[in-house]
C-alpha cells in the first residue's frame, strides 16, 4: 500500500504551482468539471479524511495541463510509474515493453487484454503475484469510484472477499462475494451463472 507521505508530494506541487499561475483551486476544480470544492478537498480534507486520497486516472491529466507539470508528478509513489504510452484515454499501446515484474491495468469497464491494457506498472510491495490493476468507476460494494484494486487471478475466493469474476477477458461482476454455490455466485447483490465463469481475488485496494 502507498504510504501517507506518498501523497504529500503531489499536494506540495498543486499548491506551489496553482500559486505560482494565480490560480484558485476553485478555477482548478471546475475546469476540471467538478464542483468548486473538489480540489480544496483533495489539498486540506474533509471530515478528517483527504477526499479524494490521490487524484483519480482521468483527473491527473488535466490538473497537470492546467498548472503545465509532468503527470507524473501528481502520481502517489505507491502506484508505480506510467510507461510512455501517448495521451491517456487513447488506447495506444505502449511505446516501451513492460518488465516482467509490471502488471497491466485497466479500467473496470475494459476487457482484460494486456495488449490494450492502459498502463504498466509495478505493483509495489504486495505480497505474491499480482495478476492486473484495475481503476474504479463506479459503486461496487465495498468499492468506489476512484479507488484502485489489484487482482490476483489464481487465488480462490472465499464468501466476504472482494472479486472480479471473468468470463473470457471480459468482466461480468466486481464487488462482494456475498455466495459461492457449485453453479452460481452472488456477488454485491447480483445473481451470475459461474459456468465459463473465474472468480478472481482481490488482494489489495487503495482507497480514495
Amino acid at each position: 500500500m502507498t504510504a501517507e507521505a506518498d501523497f504529500d508530494v503531489p499536494r506540495a506541487l498543486i499548491r506551489q504551482k496553482a500559486s505560482e499561475a494565480g490560480v484558485t483551486m476553485a478555477e482548478i476544480s471546475r475546469a476540471i468539471g467538478k464542483n468548486a470544492a473538489y480540489m480544496h478537498q483533495y489539498l486540506h480534507g474533509h471530515g478528517g479524511k483527504m477526499t479524494p486520497k490521490f487524484l483519480p486516472e482521468d483527473v491527473r491529466p488535466m490538473v497537470a495541463a492546467i498548472l503545465s507539470i509532468p503527470e507524473e508528478a501528481l502520481r502517489p509513489a505507491g502506484l508505480g510509474q506510467r510507461l510512455p504510452s501517448g495521451t491517456y484515454g487513447a488506447r495506444a499501446l505502449p511505446v516501451a515493453k513492460p518488465t516482467a515484474a509490471q502488471i497491466p491495468v485497466y479500467l473496470d469497464t475494459d476487457n482484460l487484454d494486456p495488449a490494450a491494457a492502459r498502463e504498466w506498472i509495478s505493483p509495489g510491495d504486495l505480497a505474491g503475484p499480482v495478476s492486473c490493476g484495475l481503476w474504479i468507476t463506479r459503486h461496487r460494494g465495498r468499492l468506489h469510484p476512484g479507488d484502485f484494486a489489484y487482482v490476483r487471478f489464481a487465488q480462490p475466493a472465499r464468501r466476504g472477499d472482494v472479486v472480479v469474476a471473468l468470463k473470457g477477458q471480459g468482466i461480468v461482476a466486481l464487488g462482494d462475494l456475498t455466495d459461492l454455490a457449485e453453479h452460481e455466485a452472488e456477488v454485491s447483490g447480483s445473481r451470475l451463472s459461474i459456468a465459463g465463469v473465474t472468480i478472481c481475488k482481490v488482494v489489495g485496494v487503495i482507497f480514495a
